[in-house]
């Protein structure tokens, strides 16, 4: 195997390592305010391109819940459950969005959610753009249609909601990174009998 084969791999190997891209994050306001007897609060929210949720962080009065992902004809695409006792969650998820696609992040749980004030434009990035926050009607299959409170008086349960464009499965594990190490050894061994046979051939 000659120095350009070499070179190659390793590039490849830091190409891949390098395109693990870092998540973008929405972050709305401090929740610090209880909300009142609401089954359903969360976020619409609009899929730009094909990406992943990655996680977020559920704020709540401590009660155990179930968070769902929904389209927008109410079906439950995704859930996770969460436990009782901790006000604020971090929560980490690897559910696909597709692009062009409106879904909501909900909370189901009555008497469970905190909402804060918020009265201005609704944030967005590259993956994600939140088109209502608030306080829905009293069941799943409601929500999709229903919205008290306007579009974005209050936002409700999440913050830092994380997405990414990039293959969650891009990110190496550790026995990947064992098995790529081990990899380049023989690569290296190899190039390195290559030289040791080619320097014997000429001074033969």
């Amino acid at each position: 195997m000659n120095r350009l084969k070499f070179s190659f791999l390793v590039a490849a190997a830091l190409t891949i390592v390098s395109n693990n891209a870092q998540a973008d994050v929405i972050a709305g306001p401090a929740l610090p305010e209880f909300g009142g007897n609401f089954q359903v609060t969360g976020l619409r929210f609009e899929a730009l391109v094909n990406s992943t949720l990655t996680g977020f962080v559920y704020q709540n009065q401590g009660k155990s819940d179930t968070i769902v992902l929904t389209d927008t004809a109410g079906n439950i695409l995704q859930s996770v459950n969460t436990g009782s006792g901790v006000p604020s969650l971090s929560v980490a998820v690897n559910w696909a969005l597709t692009a062009g696609q409106d879904y909501f992040l909900l909370q189901t749980t009555d008497s469970n959610e905190r909402y804060g004030s918020f009265n201005q434009p609704l944030p967005s990035d590259t993956e994600i753009a939140i088109i209502k926050s608030g306080t829905f009607a009293d069941s799943i299959s409601l929500a999709v249609n229903d919205i008290s409170f306007g579009n974005n008086q209050y936002w409700a349960a999440f913050n830092n909601i994380s997405t990414t464009s990039a293959p969650i499965s891009s990110v190496p594990e550790p026995s990947t990174w064992v098995m790529m190490i081990l990899g380049f050894g023989a690569v290296g061994f190899m190039a390195y009998r290559c030289r040791n046979q080619n320097a014997a051939f000429s001074a033969a």
